[in-house]
């Protein structure tokens, strides 16, 4: 396969990750820029989030060097062992993203309830 069709695999691989690098960009950018220092949840979302737009472009390229590899030749079973290991690695790295942007929801701290005044009238 010459350079021109890997980059066509290349692009075409991404273009199904662009909804999800547009949402985890959107959101990363924005925990950049309006987020609180002080937030205890900021860190895991900018993990969570991060990590995401990284599998969005890692994962097309690593699909693509294996699926070259593996038209070299050889024998139809190990290339089937490495195709279900990669979905496994990125449906666990994926995971790991939610659970970030999870902990980033748990970690939030919830503002108490005003004090309540027996002298003051309402």
């Amino acid at each position: 396969m010459n350079t021109t069709g890997q980059f066509q695999m290349f692009v075409s691989s991404i273009t199904t990750q662009l909804p999800t690098l547009v949402v985890c960009g959107v959101g990363f950018v924005m925990l950049l820029t309006k987020g609180k220092d002080a937030d205890p949840g900021r860190l895991w979302a900018l993990l969570g989030f991060g990590l995401a737009v990284v599998l969005g472009i890692v994962m097309p390229l690593a699909q693509g060097m294996v699926q070259y590899s593996a038209r070299s030749g050889g024998d139809l079973v190990p290339r089937a062992w490495i195709f279900t290991g990669m979905a496994l690695l990125w449906s666990v790295l994926r995971a790991v993203s939610y659970a970030c942007i999870l902990a980033a929801l748990l970690a939030r701290r919830p503002t108490p309830p005003p004090p309540i005044h027996p002298y003051v009238d309402r």
